[in-house]
């Protein structure tokens, strides 16, 4: 080959490849903000845009209003910006979208979003046999922070968190986990002067910790499963709540949303119906209550006697012995005497306490909420309720 035959074919090679660049980046961003509205709004949320331009392989939202169901308040920024979005099919894969910290004055508070961003994120059309495809799905969230000042002083402050899901596949269950790290509360600052003193008499003038969960979801049988979705504050304790069910799916989760949305216009009667219909569509598999002390329990004992001018065995007498009546109402002797021991073993010696309700079989909420109005009774030995302490 020649130089000049050479140096032709290169340069056809470049413009090809230039050309390709240009085409692959040539993202129309009008039609993408109108199918995220889309996506958003399935999820009964509003976004309104005020225009939209293309950067490279970068989106630019300008104007952008955001306002939730339920809620008379928006949430107004500047920009918001889409980071390697790609046209894929008839939607678009999007490698980050970027939220832009801001702030906010509002009845004498300062709020300060530190910003955030979803990552890998898919926006696909919406198909009648993939039910998740009319919402926005991705893999990761971001959060860098948020706090509420007021005086000078914070009040609340929630600091690094993240969020990740498993990539979806139609019709394959979603793997998840979330953790909120360093979330703060100041009671000195509460308006309620009755809220501060109590706070500060149990010796929770503040309170430090953080939030977890993890689990599973298959959006086209509903099988949920939260194995953890756990408090954990310092100098107080662990509470941590365990769920599995089946029956939540993708369009039951767009139904109670549709309820949510439509709650305003409703009586409290007809929203009662209205989630009693819903709840009936899931199946009961097992729910855990857990709570690990780390001091919270003698410190309201002791604030119990302090406040009720009883000497400290005397609140403890009482309250081993109201333990058993706050189940009675079920009408089971035998549960009676578990709570009984249990409470007694936890107060002796607070470590741990779990109320656990595990069938031996699936049982649908339809049934469960018939023997709650019809046969209580039936209820303990439907759901098969443990209670345990110590352990």
């Amino acid at each position: 080959m020649s130089k000049s035959t050479f140096f032709k074919t290169l340069a056809a090679a470049a413009l090809l490849i230039s050309v390709s660049g240009n085409a692959m980046a040539a993202v129309d961003a009008a039609k993408f903000a109108e199918l995220l509205k889309a996506k958003l709004a399935a999820s009964n949320i509003t976004m309104n845009v005020g225009g939209s331009e293309l950067s490279g392989s970068n989106v630019i939202l300008k104007d952008v209003e955001i306002t939730f169901a339920g809620s008379n308040d928006s949430l107004d920024v500047d920009s918001t910006t889409f980071e390697n979005v790609s046209e894929q099919g008839e939607g678009y894969l999007v490698g980050k979208w970027v939220m832009q910290p801001f702030e906010k004055t509002e009845g004498g508070a300062n709020m300060k979003f530190k910003g955030a961003s979803l990552n890998n994120i898919q926006l696909m059309p919406a198909k009648a046999d993939d039910p998740m495809s009319a919402f926005l799905v991705y893999e990761s969230f971001d959060f860098a922070g948020f706090e509420v000042v007021e005086g000078g002083t914070r009040v609340f402050s929630v600091g690094t968190g993240k969020a990740t899901i498993s990539p979806y596949k139609p019709n394959e269950k979603l793997d998840f986990d979330m953790v909120l790290n360093d979330v703060y509360g100041n009671f000195t600052t509460a308006k309620d002067e009755q809220v501060k003193k109590t706070m500060a008499d149990l010796g929770y003038s503040e309170l430090n910790g953080k939030v977890t969960m993890k689990g599973s979801w298959n959006p086209s049988d509903g099988r949920m499963s939260v194995p953890e979705f756990a408090y954990d504050f310092k100098d107080v304790g662990r509470l941590n709540i365990a769920l599995d069910v089946s029956g939540y799916t993708a369009q039951f989760a767009k139904q109670m949303q549709d309820m949510a949305k439509n709650a305003a216009t409703q009586d409290s009667s007809a929203q009662g119906m209205a989630m009693m219909g819903l709840m009936g569509q899931l199946t009961f598999h097992s729910l855990s209550i857990r709570f690990d002390d780390a001091s919270l329990t003698n410190k309201l004992i002791d604030y119990a006697a302090k406040t009720s001018n009883q000497p400290r065995d005397a609140v403890v007498a009482q309250a081993k012995g109201m333990a058993p009546m706050a189940v009675m109402a079920l009408q089971d002797a035998t549960l009676m005497q578990k709570v009984s021991e249990a409470v007694t073993a936890y107060i002796d010696s607070p470590k741990n306490f779990e109320i656990k309700a595990a069938p031996a079989a699936p049982v649908s909420f339809a049934v469960l909420m018939a023997s709650g109005m019809g046969a209580p009774a039936q209820l303990v030995q439907q759901l098969g309720v443990t209670v345990n302490a110590n352990q």
